[in-house]
Order: structure tokens, then sequence, then C-alpha cells
């Protein structure tokens, strides 16, 4: 869609009075860009992309001037649009306006670190967009991603940094996040230990991601827990030694994956099935 007719502007306004009034209760509705690289390249967007040095120079021009139009009638509901791969860099002298809302999206970071590690060079940019869509928005939402979508039984080593990213996130306007994981399966890569940790960070932010993993696998495989551990250790100082940054779609070699590595991955779960004393305690571990 072009962002800059006005014809578009008004449409898009005209749809979202319709939303609001079928949803009278709802308070935040999302104006933002498609899944995919396909933004306008007219005259007048790429004049206002190159002035603010990010294409999300056009695309907040146009969520503005729908939220300013929305604001007349619903003062109390939220824009929300993306700050999103294109988009993701803050525009030089826009600013978004009181009623709209930044869900910031961290798709490109490093997930095996805490997205405020310095040492990271991904996740050094992304804090860089953080600063400065805290200059331009008065509220910010996290779009967070805790899964790997090329495959989603490997391995995904972020335990160790959900707590740190949450709090870091909690700290700079964020008014929440949603932890995006594999949504539409049930039995991806510890989904229940990782549902758990996701879980008490977000509830209280500054909680011990790691020291949230072990307890749960304390708590939900019992006398089994400990080869679990021992793996957990293993594969996190794998990754670790390596120097690698996996994100969201990291392949076999980027998670240290190879015939030794899944041997000795196995022989820790082999070793906790052997251990299991119950038919409860079997499932789980069998599930891991």
């Amino acid at each position: 869609l072009c962002m800059t007719n006005p014809d578009v502007i008004e449409i898009v306004t005209k749809a979202l009075l319709d939303q609001i009034a079928k949803e009278p209760s709802t308070k935040n509705f999302n104006i933002a860009q498609m899944d995919n690289t396909g933004y306008c390249t007219c005259e007048a967007c790429a004049a206002i992309d190159a002035r603010e040095g990010s294409h999300a120079g056009a695309t907040l021009t146009f969520v503005n001037a729908v939220a300013e139009r929305i604001e007349k009638t619903h003062p109390d509901v939220l824009i929300s649009t993306y700050a999103y791969q294109y988009t993701r860099k803050p525009p030089k002298t826009l600013h978004a306006r009181r009623n709209v809302m930044i869900q910031l999206c961290s798709i490109e970071c490093c997930d095996f670190h805490a997205i405020d590690d310095r040492s990271c060079p991904r996740n050094r940019i992304f804090c860089a967009d953080m600063d400065g869509w805290n200059k331009k928005a008065d509220t910010i939402f996290i779009w967070h991603y805790n899964t790997n979508f090329h495959g989603y039984m490997l391995p995904f080593p972020n335990l160790r940094a959900i707590g740190k990213s949450v709090r870091y996130f909690e700290r700079n306007k964020g008014r929440g996040v949603f932890m995006q994981a594999a949504g539409n399966g049930f039995s991806t890569e510890l989904s229940d230990l990782r549902n758990y940790v996701m879980s008490r960070c977000l509830w209280k932010p500054g909680r011990d991601s790691w020291k949230e993993a072990q307890e749960f696998c304390r708590l939900q495989y019992g006398e089994a827990a400990a080869p679990i551990l021992d793996y957990l250790k293993y594969y996190y100082r794998l990754v670790d030694a390596a120097g690698v940054h996996p994100g969201c779609f990291a392949t076999e070699s980027a998670l240290c994956i190879n015939p030794e590595s899944a041997r000795r991955i196995f022989a820790y779960f082999e070793q906790a099935l052997a251990l299991a004393q119950s038919d409860e305690v079997r499932a789980r571990v069998e599930k891991a």
C-alpha cells in the first residue's frame, strides 16, 4: 500500500472506526506492514524514507495520520504498528503520536546472548534501535522470539538469556512483551521447560531464567533430572565456546549440532530414561 496516498489514509481510518464500533472494549488496534519486504517505493514515500534514513519514515507518517483522525472520537484507543525488519530503525525526525504504540521486533537478534549483552554484535544493533525508539515513542511493546523457525525440534539455547532480556525490555519502556514460541506445535524442543521459564520471567521481571530452568527440571523430571541438567550445561558450554550467535532461523551447524554432539546429547537422555521410576516421569523424559 502507498503510505502517502490520501485515499488510503481515509479508507484505513474508516475501516478502523468500523472495527472499533464492533469491538468497543478493545483499546489497542494494529495497523502494520505485511510480513514481507513489499514497502511502497513511489516518489512521495521514497522521499520521506530518504529524509528519515529509514523505511519507518513513510510508515510512521501514515500511522500518525490515521491515529490523529481516530483520536478525535476515541482518545483512549492506542494504534500500534511494527518496527520490524525494514522499519526497525527509528526515523531521524519523526515522533510517534501520543496514541501510537511501537511494537519493536527482535527477529534479527542473537538468542543465545541477552539482548543487552554488549559483547554480542547482533544485539548491539538492536539496543541502538531501542535507544532511538525510546526517544521517538511514549509506548513500546516488544515482539521477542523463542523458537527456531528453521526446525522446531532443534535446540534453542536461550534459557540463560530470557530473564536478562525481559528485564532489559522492562527497563526500556517495555509496556509488554510478546514471547513468540512454537505456537502451532505442542511437542517442540523443551517446550514445557521454556514456557515455564518465559512465564516466570514475564510475571516478575528480574528473575534469573537459568535458575528457573533448573528448578523446573528438578520438579518436572524428579529422579531423572540430573542428566537433563547435565545436558543443558554441556550444550550451553558448547555453544559458548564456539562463539556463535544463533537466532530464530539457525541451522544445525550454527547450533553446534554434528554427529559427535548429537550422540553425546542423546546419551544424556538415555541416562534420564534409565533413571525414571514411574510412567509419569518416563513420559515427561520421553517428550523432552
